[in-house]
């Protein structure tokens, strides 16, 4: 439970940055002009037409994926190191 819940507050606080790194490696129009001059220019751009909202586009599926993906690695993680734990008794 607890890595699922600490993937999604990592995923909240750092999914505007990935859209915002996504956007501006976005291909040119034809024309050859590109959307986006700089990062900030996406910042400014997404909040003028999306919103807040518009920072946050895509979360769904990312959390689908990824919260999953960490809570069954914490739980064999936790699993392997209960196994090579030693018992504490000298046979």
């Amino acid at each position: 439970m607890l890595g699922g819940a600490s993937k999604i507050a990592a995923i909240l606080v750092t999914y505007p940055f990935q859209v915002i790194r996504t956007r501006s490696q976005q291909r040119p129009s034809n024309d050859g002009i590109p959307r986006y001059t700089n990062s900030w220019h996406v910042v400014k751009e997404t909040a003028r037409y999306e919103g807040f909202r518009g920072f946050y586009k895509g979360i769904n599926p990312n959390l689908l994926r990824n919260v999953p993906a960490s809570s069954i690695t914490f739980l064999v993680y936790e699993n392997v190191l209960k196994f090579l734990r030693p018992t504490g008794r000298n046979d």
